[in-house]
């Protein structure tokens, strides 16, 4: 009967956890925007023009 209990619980308990890890991470990329092999613009000024500036 305990068991009824447990499972669910420790569920969403982990779901929980891992969404926060899954949030927190930050990707070592960034995605791919066409035009790149049609300008002259380096790789480092490219990621300066088209990823947004908080």
């Amino acid at each position: 009967m305990i068991i009824l209990v447990i499972i669910p619980t420790s569920f969403f308990i982990a779901f929980t956890v891992h969404l926060l890890l899954f949030q927190m991470a930050v990707p070592d990329h960034w995605c791919l925007t066409p035009g790149r092999e049609r300008t002259q613009h380096t790789i480092e000024q490219w990621r300066n023009i088209t990823i947004p500036k908080k």
